[in-house]
């Protein structure tokens, strides 16, 4: 109960956003007016839940976990949360906790490799760049693309012909 309940947990728990006296009587009968971190997990619990794997999820739910992530900073996800699907990357595909901790899900550094990963429709999700979001994932760990991706190791080729202006004087030198 109250005016300042972020509007994503309305999605999942009920919420009365009037500081009158209905307010003021669910207060009197314990409603809370902050919302807790049990709330949060029933809110991303719900989102995981309603959506289908491996299926892009909807412009709404989408803004809305983009909200949350904004609303919940630094806290990160509540506890007890590590197989819920409830981490959005840039395409609406919902990860776990898990998959993040596992690679799967990374912060975007190095924008080749991201379009290529894009191209091949790879299984890796990369977050959207967001201010908004950006101490969200870091409180939960999120590793760079090119830490995941590592250093790329250099392939010789065949020999090619030389240039026309070298000469065998060249090679002596």
């Amino acid at each position: 109960v109250g005016t300042r309940i972020a509007p994503p947990l309305a999605e999942a728990i009920p919420v009365y956003r009037h500081a009158d006296e209905v307010g003021r009587a669910y207060q009197d009968l314990g409603a809370p007016l902050h919302p807790g971190d049990d709330h949060w997990a029933r809110f991303f619990r719900h989102v995981g839940s309603d959506s289908a794997p491996d299926a892009p999820l909807d412009p709404r739910r989408r803004r809305l976990l983009l909200e949350a992530y904004a609303a919940r900073g630094p806290f990160g996800l509540p506890q007890d949360l590590e197989e819920v699907p409830c981490l959005i990357d840039d395409r609406a595909r919902l990860f776990t906790l898990a998959d993040l901790r596992a690679g799967r899900l990374v912060e975007p550094d190095f924008a080749p490799l991201e379009e290529a990963l894009r191209a091949a429709d790879s299984r890796i999700g990369i977050i959207e760049r967001s201010e908004r979001s950006r101490s969200f994932f870091s409180n939960l760990g999120i590793r760079p693309l090119s830490e995941i991706a590592g250093a790329g190791l250099p392939e010789l080729g065949e020999l090619g012909r030389p240039h026309l202006w070298y000469k065998p004087k060249h090679r002596e030198r």
